[in-house]
């Protein structure tokens, strides 16, 4: 079982550390203005990328691929700090569901699961309840348990938050 929430309230600690930093050098700077979501959603996708390429699913024309299963773990868990940012500064969160997967995972496809989040505009609820879904499956089916997610994902944070006190 995934709860999203706790997650997001981590997010919402690292967000507020990054809004005060840039504050300083940019008094007007606000986190949830519509232009620093924007940037934040075109993050996402740029870390999705970085995801893709990673795990390699598209690349037909390399027959030695190979992923190496930490930085796709990284780069998920960066997919996951975003999705979480804007599921946050939006307020969608209370309409983000506990989720649990069982076998239905064997019927998701990754290829599938990175077109549909690349396609996803998260411009509502739905949508970022249909990318949470998608992400995490894409995590299960890359075969990563729940908890490897999870823990990846708070990894990520602590370098994240240590990072932002360093002046990153």
């Amino acid at each position: 079982m995934i709860e999203i929430k706790p997650l997001a309230e981590k997010q919402a600690k690292l967000d507020k550390l990054i809004e005060e930093r840039v504050q300083k050098y940019n008094p007007q700077f606000r986190l949830d203005a519509v232009e620093t979501v924007d940037k934040i959603k075109f993050a996402f996708k740029v870390e999705l990328s970085e995801l893709a390429n990673e795990v390699g699913f598209f690349k037909y024309w390399k027959q030695s691929h190979e992923m190496d299963r930490e930085k796709v773990l990284e780069e998920w868990a960066d997919c996951l700090h975003f999705l979480l940012s804007v599921s946050n500064l939006k307020r969608w969160i209370p309409f983000i569901p506990t989720m649990e997967f069982g076998t239905e995972i064997e019927f998701f496809h990754v290829d599938g699961l990175f077109y549909e989040l690349l396609q996803n505009p998260l411009d509502s609820s739905g949508q970022a309840v249909q990318a949470f879904l998608s992400l995490f499956a894409l995590g299960l089916k890359l075969g990563y348990t729940e908890e490897d997610l999870i823990q990846a994902y708070y990894g990520k944070y602590a370098k994240n938050i240590a990072r932002q006190k360093g002046g990153y």
